[in-house]
């Protein structure tokens, strides 16, 4: 389930995996297959971005519970805009289904600004600088940043390569607005799509919801969680090497959620209606033609 980003990913992957022919790791997003990719990954500020699942056996050692499953789900929303993980996959893994999970454009691309934010992967003040900030760092060709906001929205044409490589009929899109407004008829389609038993799940999960960056003591905590603090550079490297990932995962995954703002608070503010506007006309060819291919009227992604 390659994304996109900040489309519900995370939502649907904790709903679908209630089915028991449904195998979700503790490790919703390993990103193994982005090592098909031949340049450095970057995140959004330039840089490095380091793969904890990198080699093939620790890979793996995070399906071995679900061995017996029918399916087995890598949710890695860094897969979708690159062509090469969609091969990557195909040459190793061989048939798969695929599920997609696609929002409009601008609401994707600036949720992900917001996510970036918190993440302290970006330190622009707006989303202009944000998206600045990043065609520069592509602009100059060494590095290669996974998830572009503007280039995860060309569903059509990233789409287009995972049926390509998989086949039309095994490739489901799934819209953002749809999942939201009926849970159990997203799911049902899902497991319709993936040839398994109706199963009714239970609606309330948890979401990644965005908020406004962290500040003072908590920022300072999340970064020491993720490596990001040089002061302690020293005891991250120890951590790496004596904690598994899956622990580790597990252990900045609790962070984040200890220190996050209650649900609904601290919400960021919205992209201005002119702003979303401007940058939606560059995806009006993209969004007809996605209209097309999916058979869903989205003229009200394109909407002023």
């Amino acid at each position: 389930m390659p994304g996109a980003q900040k489309s519900g990913t995370t939502f649907l992957a904790a709903l679908i995996a209630q089915h028991p022919e449904i195998f979700l790791p503790s490790v919703k997003e390993p990103a193994h297959f982005l090592t098909a990719i031949d340049k450095p990954l970057a995140k959004p500020n330039g840089k490095p971005q380091r793969l904890a699942y990198a080699k093939s056996e620790t890979y793996r050692s995070l399906y071995t519970e679900g061995k017996h499953s029918k399916y087995r789900l890598d949710a890695s929303t860094g897969y979708f805009a690159v062509p090469e993980v969609a091969r990557a996959i195909r040459q190793e893994v061989g048939d798969a289904k695929i599920i997609c999970v696609v929002r409009q454009p601008v609401d994707r691309a600036y949720s992900a600004y917001v996510y970036h934010r918190q993440l302290e992967d970006t330190s622009c003040a707006s989303f202009a600088d944000a998206l600045d900030e990043e065609q520069s760092i592509n602009g100059k060709g060494d590095v290669v940043i996974p998830q572009p906001y503007f280039g995860t929205g060309e569903y059509a044409r990233n789409i287009s390569v995972w049926q390509s490589e998989f086949g039309l009929e095994n490739v489901l899109v799934l819209f953002f607005e749809d999942l939201l407004a009926d849970p159990q008829g997203a799911c049902s389609k899902v497991f319709d799509f993936l040839d398994l038993e109706p199963f009714t799940i239970d609606p309330v999960v948890e979401k990644n919801a965005s908020h406004e960056p962290l500040t003072s003591w908590r920022r300072l905590v999340l970064m020491a969680s993720r490596g990001d603090l040089p002061v302690l550079a020293p005891v991250s490297f120890v951590m790496r090497k004596l904690i598994p990932p899956a622990r580790r995962n597990d252990l900045r995954l609790a962070i984040k959620r200890n220190l996050r703002p209650r649900p609904g608070s601290k919400r960021p503010q919205k992209l201005g209606a002119e702003e979303r506007a401007l940058y939606t006309r560059r995806f009006h060819d993209d969004i007809d033609q996605l209209s097309r291919m999916t058979g869903k009227d989205l003229s009200h992604w394109k909407a002023d």
